[in-house]
C-alpha cells in the first residue's frame, strides 16, 4: 500500500492490491475515497481523495506516504499523534488531593498547544475517561476568569460539582448553573453552566452575547451536529453573531 499525491490534481493516490479486497472496502466505505476504474489493474486498485483528512489515515502508517504526500498532511498527521499521546511529562495546575492519570496530562498538553494564541479543541474520549476534569484543568492552566459550559440539562449539577473539585481560581469562585429561565445569568459567575435547551432561550441568549468568556467548554458537543438548529447557531451563529464571538477560546468534549 502507498499514498501518493499529485500536485497537478491536487488529489492524494492510494495503491492497494486488490487482493487486499477489505483494505479497498474500507478506504472507500470507512474513509471515503474514490475508486479509480481507469488507473487500477487486475493487481492494484488505485483510490483517491482531495480531502486531507481522508489521506491522514494512511499517512499515520509508517511507510505508506511518499515524500510528496507528506508534505501536505505532515502537520496534520503530528497533530493527530499529539492527540493520540498516552503520557506527558508535564505538570498542570490541580488542587491538593486531585492528580491527573498520565493520558489526561497528555489531552490537557495536546489542548493547551491547540489553544495557544485562542482557537479551539476537541477532546474525543470514550465515556468515563475523565473530560470534564480535562476541560477544567486547562481553563486552570490558561487563567481563564469567566468559563461558559454548555452540556446536556441532566448534568449541569453534576458539573457544579467537579468544578468544585478541580478549579484553582483564587477566593471563592462563583460557580452558577442555570437549572431554568428564571434563574437569569449571573453578571459575576466565573463558571456559569447552561443546558443547550436554554440557549434557545431569547432573554437568556441576550445576556450570555453581553459578556465576555476566556474559554467556552461545550460538552456532549455533538448535539451541535445540525447546522440550521436553533442551539447550534446560537452556538456558531446564522443569520446573527453566535457565542462563537463572545470567547477566546472554544473546547469541545465528546
Amino acid at each position: 500500500m502507498k499514498l501518493d499525491y499529485n500536485p497537478k490534481t491536487k488529489a492524494f493516490i492510494l495503491r492497494v492490491p486488490r487482493k487486499d479486497k477489505a483494505l479497498v472496502k474500507a478506504a472507500i466505505d470507512e474513509h471515503g475515497l474514490d475508486f479509480s476504474i481507469p488507473d487500477s489493474t487486475p493487481n492494484e486498485a488505485v483510490l483517491f481523495t482531495r480531502e486531507q483528512y481522508a489521506a491522514v489515515a494512511y499517512a499515520m502508517i509508517d511507510g505508506v506516504a511518499t515524500g510528496r504526500a507528506m508534505s501536505e498532511v505532515g502537520w496534520f498527521v503530528q497533530q493527530m499523534k499529539s492527540s493520540l499521546a498516552q503520557e506527558s511529562s508535564r505538570n498542570f495546575a490541580s488542587p491538593d488531593g486531585q492528580e491527573l492519570w498520565p493520558f489526561q496530562r497528555a489531552g490537557v498538553e495536546y489542548v493547551l498547544d491547540r489553544l495557544n494564541g485562542g482557537g479551539s479543541a476537541l477532546i474525543g474520549d470514550q465515556p468515563g475517561l475523565g473530560k470534564t476534569a480535562q476541560a477544567i484543568v486547562t481553563a486552570n492552566e490558561i487563567q481563564a476568569e469567566r468559563v461558559l459550559v454548555v452540556c446536556p440539562a441532566n448534568i449541569r449539577i453534576q458539573w457544579a460539582k467537579q468544578i468544585r473539585a478541580w478549579t484553582t481560581m483564587p477566593g471563592r469562585p462563583i460557580i452558577y448553573p442555570i437549572l431554568k429561565s428564571a434563574d437569569g445569568v449571573h453578571p459575576r459567575a466565573n463558571w456559569t453552566i447552561i443546558s443547550y435547551d436554554l440557549l434557545r432561550s431569547p432573554a437568556i441568549f441576550e445576556c450570555l452575547m453581553d459578556t465576555h468568556y476566556d474559554l467556552v467548554i461545550m460538552d456532549e458537543a455533538h448535539f451541535l451536529k445540525t447546522p440550521a438548529a436553533k442551539r447550534t447557531q446560537a452556538m456558531f451563529g446564522g443569520q446573527e453573531d453566535g457565542l462563537e464571538t463572545r470567547t477566546e477560546a472554544m473546547l469541545a468534549l465528546t
